[in-house]
């Protein structure tokens, strides 16, 4: 056997080995990230180093880093809160129907946005749990890296908090898969609709009514707090990166350097919603849509609380749903 045929053998031996899950990960837990991503790595919490750096006891802003290990570098985020992300009347809600409604109380310091240190360039968005799981998108010029929680994709018990991947490691089906974040966040956002009676001026800032319909609440493994927290994490990452300053056409006129941020927050734990109904199995794409934009803006009653589209200029839904358009 020649030296070349021997090396050769040797690499090829030593990527399958790579390929295989480490003892800190089950084989199911491995098959079933695997199929989404062509490489990932995996955190614990306490494989992260978290602390607050600087407190400004007056304005109640604190800055925060956190440091961790993956791809064979040094992350190093240095982070503030996102302090514009919510209005002033910002409320965030799981509805089952119109008298079943309940407060989801979300910690808005826990939203935040940086760089990562050493890099003037890069733009990194993010949300730390009570627990220490970090959820975060971490652009560079090169390359978009993805933190999340582990069990956006695995409901069974595991050894780790969180998964690291990259943009370039997602695997991309054939057609869109009905996975929550088939291929990034924004995929599963499937409707934005700008109210026509809101008046936008350049400079202001464009409040959202968010709303999770009972699918993205099931892929959340049914916890209203998971699906407010990631629909509230897509609005920062794009305020961020995608819309910042964002622009929208309205009456003709393009409308630019408008800043996004969440109204309120609904959650629908069952298929028949006041928000919109899709208990219907065979429901169209369009009828599923249409179920969400035709609604009466002028008197929609949660359990004696009236929200009126109209009072905000975007309003957006989410869902697990897989819309062929």
């Amino acid at each position: 056997m020649s030296l070349l045929l021997l090396l050769l053998l040797v690499i090829g031996l030593s990527t399958e080995l790579e390929a295989l899950p480490s003892e800190a990960i089950s084989l199911e837990a491995w098959v079933t990230l695997r199929s989404k991503f062509s490489h990932f790595e995996t955190l614990r919490v306490e494989d992260t180093l978290q602390y607050v750096v600087s407190s400004d006891v007056g304005s109640g802003i604190g800055g925060k880093t956190v440091q961790f290990d993956a791809y064979k570098r040094k992350f190093h985020l240095l982070l503030t809160p996102s302090e514009r992300l919510f209005a002033d009347d910002f409320g965030a809600y799981c509805v089952g129907n119109e008298d079943d409604i309940e407060i989801i109380n979300i910690d808005k310091a826990s939203f935040a946005v940086g760089k990562l240190e050493g890099d003037r360039n890069s733009i990194v968005t993010a949300h730390i749990s009570k627990s220490g799981v970090l959820s975060a998108t971490i652009s560079t010029s090169t390359e978009t890296y993805f933190v999340e929680p582990s069990n956006r994709y695995l409901s069974y018990a595991h050894a780790f908090h969180m998964i690291v991947y990259r943009a370039s490691d997602i695997i991309k089906p054939p057609m869109p898969n009905h996975d929550v974040k088939a291929l990034w966040k924004p995929d599963l956002v499937y409707n934005r609709r700008m109210v026509s009676a809101r008046t936008v001026n350049s400079g202001d800032v464009c409040s959202l009514l968010l709303v999770g319909d009972h699918t993205f609440y099931m892929a959340q493994q049914s916890n209203c707090y998971n699906a407010a927290t990631y629909m509230i994490e897509v609005l920062n990452e794009a305020n961020a990166i995608t819309y910042q300053p964002a622009s929208f056409v309205i009456g003709g006129e393009s409308v630019t350097g408008i800043g996004l941020q969440a109204g309120k927050v609904f959650v629908r734990r069952t298929p028949s919603s006041v928000l919109y109904n899709s208990i219907e199995p065979n429901m169209s794409d369009e009828g599923y849509l249409d179920s969400f934009n035709n609604q009466d803006t002028n008197d929609l009653r949660l359990s004696g609380m009236k929200v009126h589209f109209s009072d905000y200029c975007l309003a957006t839904a989410f869902s697990n749903r897989y819309l062929s358009g």
